[in-house]
């Protein structure tokens, strides 16, 4: 690989709030390698989110991403290390994420059960998933995460006791 020599610029160029590094220093969508990762984002909440049984999928987690380049993917990571089934009596307890992209499930978005069968309270998760969805536009993009629970009796808590919960994009080139 050829050796770049950098440009040499004068120093008032250099100012807090100048332009000269983000003007023309951009790369086009098309030259970048595919599985370049452009960008990556991070979404953080401590919000408990409860989900009573047999209620249907809960968003727990939702982010924009902006600045997307129309066909990338987006490599999606959600973590909740506090996830609580309550201590109701409720038996025969399962719960099942999905990742949406604005506002749709993509084909290798649902990420299948846990916790089951469960036949006592008070059950702690730590929820890591991971997805690869395609289907990126130009622009601002929404990923959320969902989640529904299943049990004769009980409800489930996302970010019990104010955990922080995380949600992690990762934008790659095609």
């Amino acid at each position: 690989m050829a050796l770049t020599r950098v440009k040499k610029v004068p120093t008032a160029n250099l100012v807090q709030g100048s332009s000269f590094l983000t003007t023309s220093s951009n790369i086009a969508a098309a030259r970048l390698p595919a599985g370049t990762v452009i960008q990556t984002h991070r979404f953080t909440t401590t919000t408990a989110v409860t989900m009573n049984t047999g209620a249907g999928n809960t968003t727990c987690m939702e982010t924009t991403v902006p600045n997307c380049i129309a066909g990338s993917k987006f490599l999606c990571f959600a973590h909740c290390p506090n996830f609580r089934k309550t201590t109701g009596s409720g038996t025969s307890a399962w719960a099942a994420g999905r990742f949406l992209l604005n506002g749709s499930q993509g084909s290798s978005t649902q990420l299948g059960a846990f916790g089951y069968p469960e036949t006592f309270g008070d059950q702690r998760y730590v929820v890591s998933h991971a997805c690869l969805m395609d289907g990126v536009t130009a622009g601002n993009n929404t990923v959320a995460y969902q989640l529904s629970a299943q049990s004769s009796g009980s409800s489930w808590v996302f970010s019990y006791q104010s955990v922080q919960s995380e949600l992690i994009i990762q934008e790659i080139a095609q």
